[in-house]
């Protein structure tokens, strides 16, 4: 029995040393590596939309400026290496008159001035796209109808308006005839408003830009 009780107390007293013994358990804390930093959020801008170049903004900025009187806006669809060409018929014989600055001119008719064309223009924000402008026929121009095998207002190559040769018969005002011819070969499209037969003439910039640069104000058969 006393053998019983010394062993026992002895694994007690072991167990009781190895317990002493035992490092403390460190306490869990947190983690304090540092984190990579999250750059701030920049705010996207919304991108500036590019100007409408077509030939049909340009048209409808003419047909704006001329009923709005604005001479800023007008000026601004002048191509500034060519100018403006305005070409009439007043008499017999055609004029051909350059344009630097659409405020200086006066068109031979009662000497309006060229915001004067806002009394005339067609109601025609969108032209009709055709492969080939109407035929005029003088002989079917009477006071109600004018001219037009169809009427309206329509969009068209300029081809047949690069091949007409006024110039050895006209009267150049404020420039040359081969200033003239050079504005004339740059035209591209022609926009027909068959109500006065007036026809303009766009041609395209070097920076993209549809420009006016011709400006046939004649009317058939009226010479």
């Amino acid at each position: 029995m006393g053998r019983y009780f010394i062993s026992v107390a002895g694994v007690v007293s072991m167990t009781l040393g190895l317990l002493a013994c035992k490092p403390d358990s460190q306490p869990t804390t947190a983690s304090t590596s540092p984190t990579a930093a999250t750059p701030p959020r920049q705010e996207t801008k919304p991108a500036t939309p590019l100007p409408d170049t077509t030939l049909l903004a340009a048209w409808q900025q003419f047909d704006q400026a001329i009923r709005a009187h604005d001479t800023l806006a007008l000026q601004r669809l002048l191509d500034p290496a060519v100018g403006l060409w305005v070409l009439e018929q007043p008499g017999a014989m055609p004029r051909v008159t350059h344009v630097a600055h659409v405020r200086d001119f006066r068109r031979d008719y009662q000497s309006l001035p060229l915001f004067s064309l806002a009394e005339q223009l067609m109601t025609c924000s969108t032209p009709l796209v055709v492969k080939q402008l109407p035929a005029f026929d003088c002989g079917m121009q009477t006071d109600t109808t004018s001219g037009y095998a169809r009427d309206g207002c329509f969009v068209s190559s300029a081809a047949e308006f690069r091949r007409l040769d006024v110039w050895p018969y006209a009267t150049v005002v404020g420039g040359t005839a081969a200033e003239g011819q050079g504005a004339q070969r740059r035209a591209m499209r022609t926009i027909l408003q068959t109500r006065f037969s007036f026809k303009f003439h766009f041609a395209k910039s070097a920076d993209g830009t549809w420009r006016l640069v011709f400006l046939d104000l004649r009317i058939p058969c009226s010479a």
